[in-house]
């Protein structure tokens, strides 16, 4: 089902450290654009392939699995396409645009279900349940970062299992940003043992040795700087949740490239 509303966020033409404005749908001035997106809400029943070929896997996705993902999906940004980005959001929310009307997309580990209304109502009724919500996590005039919520729930589990990965967007050049985008070349060899060293000060449980931990590709761009964002028991243990490790923009400043110093203002 998708829920037939559309909002605006207007993006006023000011320096790189002002936060956009939300507001309703109205006119924009000269030097005024809005992003546009397009909420929705979706649902599906299915089942858990073979788990054989998952070895990676920590869930165990056998049985019958209930799917909710529900957010935002961007539209333009003033006269220009945002494509690439709502691809990318839809792929980690699992949802499916390219026909005009939004429908779920299921992860290879699960398939669909057929709805046998003659079947006993235990064996219809999903006892595992996965959920993906995708919103706004900062908005500026240069910069837009998404973030893609998933919490997942196999039946009997002592404890479900989620993640929130991030995508950034350069709203003016009009493209999703990797860490190659932000960063000169060869900025791996001084950022990893930068992370790695912030790591140990922090209150997180190390799992893994110094040499095994790496930069991870999940990160988001804050009002502040850059943030590194892990998985569970990527490096510490559940305990510790989704080890974070940031940085003030200016603590990067000779790692950033050009179009890293822009969007980090400096």
């Amino acid at each position: 089902m998708k829920i037939q509303t559309k909002t605006y966020i207007m993006l006023a033409a000011a320096g790189a450290g002002s936060l956009a404005a939300l507001s309703s749908c109205g006119n924009a001035t000269a030097d005024e654009q809005f992003f546009s997106f397009e909420s929705y809400s979706l649902q599906k029943v299915a089942e858990g392939v073979d788990t054989d070929s998952l070895s990676k896997s920590m869930i165990d996705f056998d049985g019958r699995w209930e799917l909710t993902s529900e957010g935002i999906s961007p539209v333009k940004v003033g006269d220009q396409s945002v494509t690439a980005l709502a691809d990318t959001l839809a792929a980690l929310s699992c949802v499916d645009f390219s026909t005009g009307t939004p429908a779920m997309t299921l992860p290879p580990y699960l398939k669909d279900v057929p709805q046998d209304k003659e079947a006993p109502a235990d064996t219809v009724t999903p006892g595992s349940r996965m959920t993906l919500s995708t919103t706004v996590d900062m908005l500026t005039p240069l910069a837009a970062v998404f973030r893609v919520y998933t919490y997942a729930y196999p039946e009997g589990a002592a404890h479900g299992m989620y993640s929130t990965r991030y995508v950034n967007y350069d709203v003016v050049g009009g493209r999703v940003l990797s860490l190659s985008m932000l960063f000169n070349p060869g900025y791996e060899r001084q950022l990893q043992p930068m992370i790695v060293e912030r790591l140990k000060e922090s209150k997180y449980q190390l799992l893994v040795d110094e040499d095994e931990i790496g930069i991870s590709p999940n990160f988001r761009i804050t009002p502040d700087g850059v943030d590194f964002v892990y998985s569970l028991y990527e490096v510490a243990p559940y305990s510790d949740g989704e080890p974070v490790v940031s940085f003030r923009a200016y603590e990067l400043a000779d790692l950033l490239s050009p179009t890293g110093k822009t969007l980090l203002g400096l």
